[in-house]
């Protein structure tokens, strides 16, 4: 989240420039981690070419069309793929190569969706979940401090009117004892509240999520 600004395919392609490779990701409560692997200086072509099918499945995997429904696929980094390389990582990610930026002198294509529908992929699913896992926290947050406060006061309320009170105070005993069941009530029910956004929560995202509760990053 250091750098939420930088799209997240600028950042596989600007560290794939510099031999690091796009492995995966991670969405946590506080974070959202790419994990990226450096290929060793004395790789050899072969490697090389797999590391540049990797970076390319990546960039597409995640990428997103702009406002005229294409994206901007830049060749220069992918220079040891061959064209039917770079057009089978783009049918398999499910982007149509439909030309190339006549100012780019063919370095740039220019891809649109196939079918002309967006198809939702790995990263759009954490993009979802961690915005879903985001509304649904912060739900589940306010009903927590709801039910703290509650708790405190009206525990705080009802000791006061046991201690300081008896039934032979008449009004003051008993409008006192009932302000304290309300506020205890009111507890009762923020704790229910929360429950059942933690249920809506499993509900909504709970197939995207592993059991320490961060979403998978496997799609």
């Amino acid at each position: 989240m250091r750098y939420r600004e930088v799209p997240k395919n600028e950042v596989i392609s600007t560290l794939g420039g510099h031999g690091w490779h796009f492995r995966g990701e991670e969405l946590g409560d506080r974070a959202w981690t790419l994990r990226f692997v450096l290929a060793p200086a004395h790789a050899g072509e072969a490697v090389r070419e797999g590391a540049s099918r990797h970076r390319i499945a990546a960039e597409l995997g995640g990428a997103e069309p702009d406002e005229r429904g294409r994206y901007r696929l830049d060749l220069s980094q992918y220079a040891d793929l061959d064209p039917a390389e770079v057009r089978a990582a783009a049918d398999v990610a499910g982007w149509s190569i439909t030309g190339s930026d006549p100012a780019s002198a063919g370095n740039v294509l220019l891809l649109s969706r196939s079918g002309g529908r967006a198809r939702v992929v790995g990263s759009d699913r954490l993009d979802w979940a961690r915005g879903r896992h985001e509304h649904w926290t912060k739900q589940f947050n306010r009903q927590v401090v709801l039910a703290f406060a509650y708790g405190i006061v009206g525990l705080l309320v009802l000791f006061a009117t046991l201690g300081s009170f008896d039934p032979g105070d008449g009004s003051r005993f008993y409008v006192m004892l009932a302000i304290a069941i309300v506020l205890l009530c009111l507890l009762a029910v923020a704790v229910l509240k929360a429950m059942g956004v933690r249920r809506k929560r499993h509900a909504e995202i709970g197939g995207l999520l592993d059991p320490s509760g961060r979403a998978k990053a496997d799609g």
